[in-house]
């Protein structure tokens, strides 16, 4: 019995996940869905880890590493690029795919090109990058 109430839980999550990527958004509701992204990725993580990293580091008894025209050098050097390539991909999965980095809002095609064409998750590879500074 328990068996197959889990198939049945499991085949409602399965359908509801189909119907969402199979649904067409316009571009207005696509762009609309990013912004929330967009803020949690571009303002709240970034703030969250410069808020946390003092406590962290007393905590794990770090050294203080402030070389202060260097780090922001070696910053910029990793932010542009990073959020560059983050937002490439971004822009070729809207443009080309027809979708969003979003799970609800999949994208309709196949995307290989722009960035995908060089990197299997740029997205990700652009907020590691941007994350490191």
């Amino acid at each position: 019995m328990l068996n197959s109430e889990y198939e049945r839980k499991d085949n409602s999550m399965k359908n509801a996940i189909l119907n969402w990527s199979k649904r067409r958004y316009n571009k207005g509701q696509r762009l609309i869905a990013l912004i929330p992204a967009c803020l949690l990725f571009l303002i709240g993580i970034p703030f969250a880890l410069v808020i946390l990293s003092p406590f962290i580091d007393t905590y794990l008894r770090l050294p203080k590493f402030v070389l202060e025209p260097l780090n922001i050098i070696v910053a910029l050097f990793l932010i542009i690029p990073g959020l560059s390539f983050s937002a490439w991909s971004v822009w070729v999965q809207f443009k080309i795919g027809g979708g969003t980095p979003i799970p609800m809002m999949p994208t309709q095609k196949l995307v290989v090109d722009g960035p995908y064409a060089y990197c299997r998750n740029p997205m990700t590879l652009g907020m590691i990058i941007f994350y490191l500074e």
